[in-house]
């Protein structure tokens, strides 16, 4: 009986990266389902961890422990805030936007404007979504 092949041996290039983020999908899978995209979940994701990025007394933490000790320290407590943090200030931005005609049209404009943007850097091989 044959065995699939597996990536060892293989003559597969092992990318970490790839694999780093296959387990954050994996696991956002696991939190939430398939009612939200891959997509939109490792956005999520990144958004919060930016968040604590810039929380320095975390992120000393997170350099100088072992994972154990950052999940007992500040840490859990900075992304539940972070969480909370980002529904406020998306719903400060959305609400706006649906609330007044005008603004909704204008942030239409500048959505248009940014997908152009994308297009036309996609069409010479760059990618500026920052």
């Amino acid at each position: 009986m044959l065995k699939p092949v597996s990536d060892v041996g293989s003559g597969k290039p092992h990318d970490p990266e790839k694999q780093r983020l296959d387990e954050i999908i994996s696991k956002l899978n696991e939190l939430y389902g398939a009612e939200v995209s891959d997509e939109d979940k490792l956005h999520f994701a990144n958004g919060i961890a930016d968040r604590i990025e810039r929380d320095e007394s975390v992120m000393a933490q997170i350099r100088h422990h072992d994972e154990d000790q950052v999940m007992h320290g500040l840490f859990p407590k900075r992304v539940e805030q972070a969480i909370i943090d980002a529904i406020s200030d998306h719903e400060k931005l959305s609400m706006p936007l649906l609330e007044n005609e005008k603004t909704g049209q204008e942030f239409s404009l500048l959505i248009l404007k940014l997908l152009a943007g994308r297009k036309r850097s996609q069409q010479q091989g760059g990618d500026d979504r920052r």
